[in-house]
């Protein structure tokens, strides 16, 4: 008997230390298991959100032009008067591929004119961030940044 409860102990061993290997560096309000969260569909958004990431020509009309937000990460320019994206320098967005595990999607619903999307990377600390408004017209992106690591402000 001694002999088979030792052969238990090595898989739980090695399960154990496979945990440990897996932790991720997501800020703490978000939760692992919810890296498929729906859309939203307050005021439309979901239909205006599938129809964003696919018609290219209503893409272009629902965005602010020029958009607020942050460069690419590699970008090295000082912008004292901030970053904005112009037209002709967007890239088009797709949908979000809901079956890569290696991101997590969530959605902040600030009230029902303004959501902001968050996509984070599970093991770096990138993360990509849109906001929406619920304009005259529709729904429009009026800020974007891309995958990147956050902006930190420390008040000393």
């Amino acid at each position: 008997m001694r002999f088979n409860s030792s052969i238990w102990l090595v898989p739980l061993i090695f399960f154990a230390c496979k945990q440990k290997e897996s932790k991720t560096h997501l800020p703490e309000d978000i939760s692992l298991g919810n890296s498929n969260e729906s859309v939203p569909k307050e005021g439309g958004f979901s239909t205006f959100y599938y129809q964003f990431a696919t018609d290219s020509e209503y893409q272009m009309e629902h965005i602010l032009f020029p958009l607020p937000g942050m460069p690419e990460m590699e970008d090295t320019v000082n912008y004292p008067g901030g970053f904005s994206w112009k037209r002709d320098n967007w890239v088009l967005h797709t949908s979000y591929n809901t079956g890569d595990t290696s991101f997590v999607r969530s959605f902040q619903i600030l009230d029902s004119t303004l959501i902001i999307e968050t996509i984070y990377h599970r093991i770096s600390n990138l993360r990509l961030t849109r906001r929406f408004s619920k304009e005259k017209k529709g729904w429009q992106l009026i800020y974007y940044s891309p995958l990147r690591k956050p902006v930190e402000i420390k008040i000393q």
